[in-house]
Order: C-alpha cells, then sequence, then structure tokens
C-alpha cells in the first residue's frame, strides 16, 4: 500500500489514480479542521473518497488527524457544528429576522 499526504484534494485524486491497478493506493489532506481520503483498491479502476477519516497512518505510530496537523477536539467541534438539528435551524432564522450576525467591534 502507497500512502502520501496530498495538499488538495485534486493532487490526492491525481495520485490515487496513478500507479499499478494491482496496488492499493491512498491520499489524506485537509479543509480546515477535516481530513479527508482518496483510495483506489487493487482491481478497482477509480478511487473513492471519504470524509472525516479516522484511523493510523501506516506507522501505527500517529492518528491521520495527527499527521494532517489537526486537533482532535477541534475536529470533534467542526463535526458537532455541522450537525442540523430543528433548534438550530430555528435559532439561526431568528438571527436572522435580526439583522444576521453581529459585526465584530473593531
Amino acid at each position: 500500500m502507497k500512502q502520501i499526504i496530498a495538499k488538495n484534494r485534486t493532487e490526492a485524486k491525481k495520485f490515487c489514480e496513478g500507479g499499478s491497478l494491482n496496488s492499493q493506493r491512498a491520499a489524506y489532506w485537509k479543509q480546515g479542521s477535516i481530513a479527508y481520503r482518496f483510495e483506489r483498491l487493487p482491481g478497482e479502476k477509480d478511487p473513492t473518497w471519504r470524509e472525516d477519516v479516522g484511523g493510523y497512518w501506516w506507522s501505527a505510530k500517529l492518528t491521520i488527524a495527527q499527521k494532517l496537523g489537526i486537533n482532535p477536539i477541534s475536529a470533534a467541534a467542526a463535526a458537532m457544528g455541522r450537525v442540523k438539528s430543528e433548534r438550530k435551524t430555528a435559532t439561526s432564522r431568528e438571527n436572522g429576522r435580526k439583522g444576521g450576525r453581529p459585526r465584530k467591534a473593531e
């Protein structure tokens, strides 16, 4: 298995599409505090991608998040922020009626 830390999605996809179809290839990249992975398994033509990947780097000493420099607490908070609920929707509407997010004091 070959793995890399890519700069972006395009580089990750290009890496996974290359090489022999008999080899497994994985490329990780981050966007904000979210880790993503492109992976192609042996025998597959096209790679697949996933969001919020976990697990360990091939050395098994570092997690993928650590390798990408992502703070696990920040990643968890970001994941919770993406969860939709009726309460968050209602609060957002109410704030919109009041003129939206307040401006930062300069």
